[in-house]
Protein backbone atom coordinates (compact mmCIF):
# COMPACT_ATOMS: atom_id res chain seq x y z
CA UNK A 1 0.00 0.00 0.00
CA UNK A 2 1.68 3.13 -1.16
CA UNK A 3 1.02 6.61 1.51
CA UNK A 4 2.07 10.25 0.86
CA UNK A 5 5.64 10.71 2.74
CA UNK A 6 4.34 13.77 4.68
CA UNK A 7 1.31 15.97 5.41
CA UNK A 8 -0.67 16.54 8.11
CA UNK A 9 -3.28 13.69 9.89
CA UNK A 10 -6.12 15.02 11.78
CA UNK A 11 -8.73 13.21 13.33
CA UNK A 12 -11.13 15.15 15.87
CA UNK A 13 -8.94 17.02 17.67
CA UNK A 14 -6.02 15.29 17.35
CA UNK A 15 -3.32 17.21 14.32
CA UNK A 16 -0.33 14.72 13.82
CA UNK A 17 2.93 16.03 11.12
CA UNK A 18 4.57 13.05 9.94
CA UNK A 19 7.21 12.52 7.27
CA UNK A 20 7.98 8.96 6.77
CA UNK A 21 11.10 8.12 4.38
CA UNK A 22 10.48 4.87 1.92
CA UNK A 23 8.54 3.11 4.06
CA UNK A 24 4.67 2.35 2.12
CA UNK A 25 3.38 1.06 5.64
CA UNK A 26 4.06 3.74 7.55
CA UNK A 27 0.70 5.09 8.02
CA UNK A 28 -0.03 2.32 9.87
CA UNK A 29 2.93 2.38 12.22
CA UNK A 30 1.20 6.00 12.87
CA UNK A 31 -2.07 5.05 13.13
CA UNK A 32 -1.49 2.06 15.26
CA UNK A 33 0.59 4.20 18.07
CA UNK A 34 -2.34 7.00 17.87
CA UNK A 35 -4.73 4.00 18.27
CA UNK A 36 -2.72 2.70 21.41
CA UNK A 37 -2.55 6.17 22.92
CA UNK A 38 -5.99 7.58 22.37
CA UNK A 39 -8.61 4.46 21.95
CA UNK A 40 -11.92 4.40 20.38
CA UNK A 41 -12.96 6.66 19.20
CA UNK A 42 -10.29 6.84 17.25
CA UNK A 43 -9.17 4.21 14.81
CA UNK A 44 -6.29 3.07 12.19
CA UNK A 45 -9.46 3.78 9.55
CA UNK A 46 -9.96 7.35 10.60
CA UNK A 47 -6.36 7.92 9.98
CA UNK A 48 -6.16 6.28 6.55
CA UNK A 49 -9.44 7.79 5.30
CA UNK A 50 -8.24 11.63 6.83
CA UNK A 51 -4.42 11.40 4.99
CA UNK A 52 -5.81 9.85 1.73
CA UNK A 53 -9.10 12.33 1.28
CA UNK A 54 -6.58 15.24 1.82
CA UNK A 55 -8.80 16.41 4.26
CA UNK A 56 -11.58 17.20 1.90
CA UNK A 57 -14.13 14.91 3.75
CA UNK A 58 -17.54 17.40 4.34
CA UNK A 59 -20.40 15.80 2.21
CA UNK A 60 -18.04 12.82 1.70
CA UNK A 61 -20.40 9.92 1.08
CA UNK A 62 -18.49 6.91 -0.65
CA UNK A 63 -14.99 5.97 -0.20
CA UNK A 64 -13.76 3.24 -1.93
CA UNK A 65 -9.86 2.39 -2.27
CA UNK A 66 -8.03 -0.80 -3.60
CA UNK A 67 -5.48 0.38 -1.14
CA UNK A 68 -6.90 0.78 2.06
CA UNK A 69 -6.98 -2.08 4.16
CA UNK A 70 -10.42 -1.85 5.40
CA UNK A 71 -11.69 -1.55 1.58
CA UNK A 72 -9.88 -3.59 -1.05
CA UNK A 73 -9.26 -7.00 -1.83
CA UNK A 74 -12.56 -8.86 -2.03
CA UNK A 75 -15.38 -9.51 -3.91
CA UNK A 76 -17.03 -6.95 -2.18
CA UNK A 77 -15.51 -3.22 -2.17
CA UNK A 78 -16.10 -1.89 1.41
CA UNK A 79 -16.87 2.18 1.56
CA UNK A 80 -14.75 3.33 4.78
CA UNK A 81 -16.39 6.64 4.76
CA UNK A 82 -18.19 5.71 7.47
CA UNK A 83 -21.78 5.04 5.07
CA UNK A 84 -21.63 1.73 4.51
CA UNK A 85 -21.92 2.45 0.56
CA UNK A 86 -20.72 -0.84 0.09
CA UNK A 87 -19.88 -2.51 -3.86
CA UNK A 88 -20.05 -6.22 -4.12
CA UNK A 89 -19.72 -8.54 -7.78
CA UNK A 90 -17.37 -8.53 -10.48
CA UNK A 91 -14.33 -7.41 -10.99
CA UNK A 92 -11.07 -8.61 -10.39
CA UNK A 93 -8.64 -7.75 -7.76
CA UNK A 94 -5.07 -7.12 -8.61
CA UNK A 95 -1.98 -5.84 -6.77
CA UNK A 96 0.90 -4.07 -7.51
CA UNK A 97 3.10 -0.61 -6.96
CA UNK A 98 -0.06 1.37 -6.50
CA UNK A 99 -1.49 -0.80 -3.74
CA UNK A 100 -4.19 -2.41 -5.27
CA UNK A 101 -7.16 -2.02 -7.98
CA UNK A 102 -9.69 -4.34 -9.49
CA UNK A 103 -10.13 -4.56 -13.14
CA UNK A 104 -13.33 -4.62 -15.14
CA UNK A 105 -14.20 -5.43 -18.60
CA UNK A 106 -16.78 -7.77 -20.85
CA UNK A 107 -19.73 -6.31 -18.85
CA UNK A 108 -18.50 -7.39 -15.38
CA UNK A 109 -19.63 -4.52 -12.59
CA UNK A 110 -19.63 -4.38 -8.83
CA UNK A 111 -23.36 -2.95 -7.85
CA UNK A 112 -23.66 -0.61 -4.88
CA UNK A 113 -26.58 1.47 -2.82
CA UNK A 114 -28.42 3.75 -4.65
CA UNK A 115 -27.13 7.56 -3.07
CA UNK A 116 -29.42 9.33 -5.34
CA UNK A 117 -27.81 13.03 -4.29
CA UNK A 118 -29.68 15.47 -6.90
CA UNK A 119 -28.18 18.49 -8.63
CA UNK A 120 -25.07 18.88 -7.10
CA UNK A 121 -22.46 16.50 -6.72
CA UNK A 122 -19.02 15.28 -7.33
CA UNK A 123 -17.64 12.20 -8.23
CA UNK A 124 -13.78 11.43 -8.35
CA UNK A 125 -12.15 7.92 -9.94
CA UNK A 126 -8.73 7.02 -10.53
CA UNK A 127 -9.02 4.93 -13.88
CA UNK A 128 -6.28 3.17 -15.93
CA UNK A 129 -8.02 2.27 -19.24
CA UNK A 130 -6.80 -0.47 -21.37
CA UNK A 131 -9.29 0.64 -24.47
CA UNK A 132 -10.89 2.90 -26.23
CA UNK A 133 -14.68 3.86 -26.12
CA UNK A 134 -17.71 5.52 -28.67
CA UNK A 135 -16.83 9.50 -28.46
CA UNK A 136 -19.64 11.57 -28.74
CA UNK A 137 -19.74 15.32 -29.20
CA UNK A 138 -22.21 17.00 -26.11
CA UNK A 139 -25.61 17.69 -27.04
CA UNK A 140 -27.01 21.04 -25.41
CA UNK A 141 -30.86 21.55 -25.02
CA UNK A 142 -32.16 18.35 -26.11
CA UNK A 143 -35.02 17.05 -24.40
CA UNK A 144 -34.89 14.00 -27.02
CA UNK A 145 -31.63 12.65 -27.73
CA UNK A 146 -29.61 9.02 -27.17
CA UNK A 147 -25.70 10.10 -28.44
CA UNK A 148 -24.49 8.28 -25.59
CA UNK A 149 -26.04 5.35 -26.10
CA UNK A 150 -23.96 3.22 -27.71
CA UNK A 151 -19.95 2.23 -27.35
CA UNK A 152 -19.78 4.34 -23.86
CA UNK A 153 -16.79 2.73 -21.66
CA UNK A 154 -19.13 3.01 -18.61
CA UNK A 155 -16.82 3.48 -15.44
CA UNK A 156 -20.04 5.01 -13.30
CA UNK A 157 -23.50 3.85 -14.95
CA UNK A 158 -26.27 6.55 -15.24
CA UNK A 159 -29.09 5.22 -14.76
CA UNK A 160 -32.94 6.05 -16.53
CA UNK A 161 -34.26 7.99 -13.02
CA UNK A 162 -37.38 9.17 -15.36
CA UNK A 163 -38.28 12.16 -15.12
CA UNK A 164 -35.33 12.87 -13.81
CA UNK A 165 -31.69 12.39 -15.13
CA UNK A 166 -28.96 9.81 -13.71
CA UNK A 167 -25.57 10.63 -14.46
CA UNK A 168 -22.11 8.25 -15.36
CA UNK A 169 -18.83 8.68 -15.99
CA UNK A 170 -17.50 6.68 -19.57
CA UNK A 171 -13.73 6.36 -20.34
CA UNK A 172 -11.88 5.07 -22.92
CA UNK A 173 -7.83 5.52 -24.01
CA UNK A 174 -9.16 8.25 -26.10
CA UNK A 175 -11.01 10.64 -23.44
CA UNK A 176 -13.87 10.95 -21.08
CA UNK A 177 -17.28 11.80 -20.48
CA UNK A 178 -20.51 13.11 -18.71
CA UNK A 179 -23.59 11.15 -19.24
CA UNK A 180 -27.07 12.00 -18.00
CA UNK A 181 -29.64 9.41 -18.29
CA UNK A 182 -33.88 9.63 -18.52
CA UNK A 183 -36.49 8.38 -20.78
CA UNK A 184 -35.39 9.25 -24.41
CA UNK A 185 -32.69 10.86 -22.85
CA UNK A 186 -29.39 10.37 -22.88
CA UNK A 187 -26.83 12.79 -24.13
CA UNK A 188 -23.11 13.38 -23.57
CA UNK A 189 -23.08 16.51 -21.52
CA UNK A 190 -19.52 17.00 -21.36
CA UNK A 191 -16.31 15.62 -22.88
CA UNK A 192 -12.75 15.64 -23.33
CA UNK A 193 -10.76 14.04 -25.90
CA UNK A 194 -7.96 12.94 -23.80
CA UNK A 195 -4.95 10.45 -24.64
CA UNK A 196 -5.02 7.87 -21.52
CA UNK A 197 -2.01 6.10 -21.59
CA UNK A 198 -2.69 2.31 -20.23
CA UNK A 199 0.22 2.09 -17.98
CA UNK A 200 -0.60 4.96 -16.10
CA UNK A 201 -3.57 5.56 -13.57
CA UNK A 202 -5.46 9.23 -13.84
CA UNK A 203 -7.63 11.21 -11.93
CA UNK A 204 -11.30 12.19 -13.43
CA UNK A 205 -13.11 14.39 -11.49
CA UNK A 206 -17.22 14.81 -12.28
CA UNK A 207 -18.74 17.72 -10.64
CA UNK A 208 -22.55 18.69 -10.92
CA UNK A 209 -23.58 21.80 -9.74
CA UNK A 210 -27.08 22.80 -10.47
CA UNK A 211 -27.26 20.14 -13.65
CA UNK A 212 -24.17 21.22 -15.24
CA UNK A 213 -21.17 19.25 -15.27
CA UNK A 214 -17.80 19.95 -15.01
CA UNK A 215 -14.96 17.41 -15.92
CA UNK A 216 -11.66 17.68 -14.82
CA UNK A 217 -8.41 15.68 -15.34
CA UNK A 218 -5.38 15.10 -13.14
CA UNK A 219 -6.88 18.74 -11.89
CA UNK A 220 -6.88 20.08 -14.59
CA UNK A 221 -10.35 21.24 -16.18
CA UNK A 222 -11.33 19.92 -19.10
CA UNK A 223 -14.61 21.27 -20.20
CA UNK A 224 -17.61 23.15 -18.43
CA UNK A 225 -20.67 20.97 -20.16
CA UNK A 226 -24.18 21.64 -20.78
CA UNK A 227 -27.03 21.83 -18.53
CA UNK A 228 -29.37 18.88 -18.13
CA UNK A 229 -32.54 19.52 -19.08
CA UNK A 230 -34.01 17.65 -16.16
CA UNK A 231 -32.73 17.26 -12.68
CA UNK A 232 -29.78 15.17 -12.93
CA UNK A 233 -29.76 12.63 -9.55
CA UNK A 234 -25.77 11.09 -8.62
CA UNK A 235 -27.44 7.52 -8.16
CA UNK A 236 -24.19 5.61 -7.75
CA UNK A 237 -25.41 2.78 -8.11
CA UNK A 238 -23.17 0.76 -10.25
CA UNK A 239 -19.41 0.55 -11.34
CA UNK A 240 -17.88 -1.08 -14.26
CA UNK A 241 -20.60 -1.29 -16.56
CA UNK A 242 -23.79 -0.30 -17.35
CA UNK A 243 -26.99 -1.80 -19.42
CA UNK A 244 -25.30 -0.66 -22.88
CA UNK A 245 -21.59 -0.45 -22.83
CA UNK A 246 -19.10 -0.98 -20.15
CA UNK A 247 -15.40 0.12 -18.88
CA UNK A 248 -12.09 -1.97 -19.91
CA UNK A 249 -9.75 -1.13 -17.29
CA UNK A 250 -8.83 -0.73 -13.90
CA UNK A 251 -10.43 1.30 -10.97
CA UNK A 252 -8.45 1.94 -7.71
CA UNK A 253 -10.49 4.34 -5.81
CA UNK A 254 -13.71 6.46 -5.74
CA UNK A 255 -14.83 9.31 -3.76
CA UNK A 256 -17.68 10.94 -4.39
CA UNK A 257 -19.75 13.93 -1.72
CA UNK A 258 -23.25 15.43 -1.88
CA UNK A 259 -21.88 18.60 -2.64
CA UNK A 260 -19.41 20.61 -5.68
CA UNK A 261 -15.87 20.33 -4.92
CA UNK A 262 -13.66 23.74 -6.18
CA UNK A 263 -11.42 23.52 -8.26
CA UNK A 264 -9.00 24.17 -5.91
CA UNK A 265 -10.02 20.77 -3.61
CA UNK A 266 -9.85 18.66 -6.72
CA UNK A 267 -6.07 19.97 -7.14
CA UNK A 268 -5.66 19.11 -3.45
CA UNK A 269 -7.02 15.61 -4.01
CA UNK A 270 -4.87 15.32 -7.23
CA UNK A 271 -1.35 16.53 -5.62
CA UNK A 272 -1.71 14.87 -2.36
CA UNK A 273 -2.63 11.30 -4.39
CA UNK A 274 -0.90 11.47 -7.81
CA UNK A 275 2.91 10.34 -5.94
CA UNK A 276 1.07 7.22 -4.78
CA UNK A 277 0.92 6.65 -9.04
CA UNK A 278 4.39 7.64 -9.64
CA UNK A 279 3.14 10.52 -11.10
Amino acid sequence: MATPSSGTISVGQIDTEFKITNSPYGLDILGMAAFSKYSPPYSLSDFYSKSFAAGITTGLLIYIDAAHPDSGGGSTWYDVSGNGNHYSGGGTFGTGAYGGYYSFGGGTYKSGNAINVASTHTTEIWVRPQASQTMYSTYCNGSSVYSGLNGVGYVVMPLNQNPYAGTGIGVGTNGAQLIAHSANYIPILATANYSFSTSTFYQVVAVWSSNVPYLYINGVLYDSGCSADRTAYAWMGRIGAADYGYYTGDMSMMRHWNRALSGAEITTLYNFTKTRYGL
